[in-house]
């Protein structure tokens, strides 16, 4: 009976950390660049976004070049790190933009299907 239970015991602490083993997140830190002016940029994106699912627009400050992306697949508060995604656009030069994650946004899951997105919208004006 005590053999049973040590490996019942050991069955079950086996299981639990395995249950804890998960596949790294990949880190997306890419900037795209684009030979186009801030504007066309910014709204090639805004455009984009509307697109791809799940992602959605939940916020946007053109004057600092953020666009916040909720993932409406996650709706938990357990999944609060998922549902969103913050997109820097900003200016290089006259005629020249780049696109990026922000560092906190860079390994949600999902994050790499936008930037695949926006790569395959304005890839003819990439530099």
């Amino acid at each position: 009976m005590k053999r049973m239970s040590r490996f019942l015991g050991f069955l079950l602490v086996a299981m639990i950390l395995g249950g804890c083993v998960h596949q790294p997140l990949v880190k997306y830190d890419e900037v795209l660049i684009y030979n186009r002016p801030f504007d066309f940029t910014y709204e090639g994106v805004l455009r984009v976004l509307d697109n791809v699912y799940p992602w959605g627009l939940s916020h946007t400050d053109k004057e600092q070049g953020v666009i916040i992306a909720l993932n409406q697949k996650y709706w938990d508060s357990l999944d609060a790190d998922k549902r969103t995604c913050m997109i820097l656009v900003k200016r290089i030069g006259r005629r020249k933009t780049s696109v990026s994650l922000a560092p906190e946004s860079q390994s949600v899951i999902g994050a790499g299907d936008i930037l695949k997105a926006i790569d395959k919208t304005l890839g003819a004006y990439k530099e």
